[in-house]
């Protein structure tokens, strides 16, 4: 009887009686698309809070905040920011009690407040978080050697930022990581901050290559040297500083003695003009490199550039699967040094290039012509290229770029006979017209992603010059984020493609029936 008259239990949703590895899935797939909604996900469900707080925990970024620390509560103070930082980690120095020490948080919201507000409890940052919870490792203003050296062990992804670190304290954090035995072996992505404009004195250069030789003695699989612009933040990129030349002997110090050379797969140089100068001499290129990422911000005629690929491309590298290069300055030296560096094993190659200005009235596209050799050049020597994407980084494509592109360098894609995936991202007007579209479709006949994304000029009427490119090939997906196109435009083509691909599965058990 008492079974008869029980009620069901209505206050659990559905998806909190989902299975614990189920929600281990949406949670994971939350913090690498939306971690505001991993936060909000968190706040809405008791039951699931403790599973999404210790995701966002787990995969929160390397590059940490500094929080304030309110006198009174002694609590970190609820953070202001874009909403970049929720689900961010931030840090904070315990200077009530001593020895100094810091302390991570969780920022759940950002926002702006004045001293009226009245803030919630949970706009406060969540902490401090154990050290044996977290994955990454923030190694810059106020981090304390004994934090690091007690965090060291359970990390997976350090972020050093020299942006204002002093000769001192960088080198004390050197010595102790050095006596804690070195970068331990799970720690798989190291990124180096490094900031815009800064004088290098010769100390600071030895602090950085002793920095450099303890990444060389590690097992990381993942090496960034980016440009750390924090300082900067707010001001219209016109308004940055002219870049020293900080990068340069960085670069080269980590270029040539800070590359791992068994476990490095994957390398990333993103920093000011001028870093490749004297990068070439000596570099040690580890032949474990998957996937080289650079953004050379070159000028015409800079003959670095050139020797850095020539070193690049005598280097033995039988595993590298990418190569990304953007912001190059092309010419007919760099994109026969370009040539050089593909190999066979190549499945992924994008060259953001910048062109010289020509006259308006001119015939000819330098940039159809660069193009076609780099085709060339891959059809040539790399048999295994699937994605492609070739863009003109910092330029107006003009008509008769458009033209040129149209009539002699889309068609050249048929040279490549395993090419899968296109990118026009970036292309602008380029990615509108019809014609487009149509030599696509004949060109790559195996098209199974096309990249239109990042492409402002891109509306609705895109939608319909799809269509005919979705039925008549094996599309299986089509990026439109950042463009003009709403939601039913991209459910339209999202239909599309599900249709066609019941049809191709219809035909195909067709075939195998008969």
């Amino acid at each position: 009887m008492a079974a008869a008259n029980a009620q069901p239990n209505l206050s659990r949703s559905w998806i909190e009686a989902l299975p614990t590895v189920v929600h281990n899935v949406i949670m994971d797939r939350l913090a690498a698309t939306d971690r505001v909604a991993l936060i909000q996900f968190a706040r809405a469900s008791p039951a699931l809070y403790a599973t999404a707080i210790r995701t966002a925990v787990r995969t929160a970024p390397a590059n940490w905040s500094w929080l304030t620390v309110d006198a009174k509560t002694r609590r970190p103070a609820p953070c202001r920011g874009s909403l970049e930082l929720v689900g961010s980690l931030g840090a904070c120095i315990t200077t009530w009690r001593l020895p100094l020490e810091t302390s991570v948080y969780l920022i759940p919201s950002v926002g702006v407040f004045s001293a009226t507000d009245i803030r919630r409890v949970d706009d406060h940052p969540i902490g401090p978080i154990s050290r044996r919870d977290l994955r990454t490792l923030f190694i810059g203003r106020n981090i304390t050697p004994s934090f690091v050296v007690a965090t060291l062990p359970h990390v997976r992804r350090i972020a050093w930022s020299m942006r204002e670190i002093n000769v001192t304290e960088s080198r004390t954090l050197v010595d102790a990581i050095a006596l804690a035995g070195g970068i331990p072996d799970a720690v798989t992505d190291f990124e180096v901050l490094l900031p815009d404009t800064k004088p290098w004195a010769d100390d600071e250069k030895a602090v950085v290559a002793r920095l450099a030789r303890l990444v060389a003695a590690s097992r990381i699989r993942s090496l960034t040297l980016t440009q750390d612009r924090a300082q900067w933040r707010g001001m219209a990129a016109v308004e940055w500083p002219p870049p020293l030349s900080i990068q340069i002997p960085v670069a080269s110090v980590f270029l040539e003695e800070g590359l791992p050379q068994m476990t490095l797969t994957t390398l990333r140089i993103q920093l000011a003009k001028g870093w490749a100068r004297g990068s070439h001499d000596a570099v040690q290129w580890p032949p474990s490199l998957r996937c080289i990422e650079l953004d050379l911000k070159t000028r015409f005629g800079d003959v670095h550039v050139v020797n850095l690929f020539v070193s690049l491309s005598g280097a033995d590298l039988p595993h590298l699967d990418a190569l990304v290069l953007n912001n190059v300055a092309e010419s007919v030296s760099v994109v026969d040094a370009i040539i050089a560096v593909l190999r066979p094993s190549l499945t992924v190659l994008c060259v953001g290039a910048v062109f010289p200005a020509v006259p308006v009235a001119t015939n000819n596209s330098i940039m159809a012509a660069h193009f076609r050799a780099l085709i060339d050049g891959a059809a040539a020597k790399c048999p295994n290229l699937k994605r492609l994407h070739l863009f003109p980084a910092s330029h107006i494509v003009s008509a008769v770029d458009r033209t040129a592109v149209v009539a002699d360098v889309i068609p050249r894609l048929r040279t490549l006979a395993n090419l899968t995936d296109v990118s026009l991202c970036e292309w602008g007007m380029m990615a509108t017209g019809e014609a487009v579209f149509q030599a696509l479709a004949t060109a790559v006949p195996n098209l199974q992603r096309l990249d239109l994304s990042n492409n402002r000029w891109i509306t609705g009427q895109v939608v319909p010059l799809l269509l005919p490119l979705i039925e008549r090939g094996s599309v299986v997906g089509i990026d439109l984020t950042g463009t003009l196109v709403d939601r039913s435009g991209r459910d339209q083509v999202a239909t599309a493609i599900k249709r066609a691909r019941q049809k191709r599965r219809a035909a195909a058990a067709a075939v195998d029936a008969a």
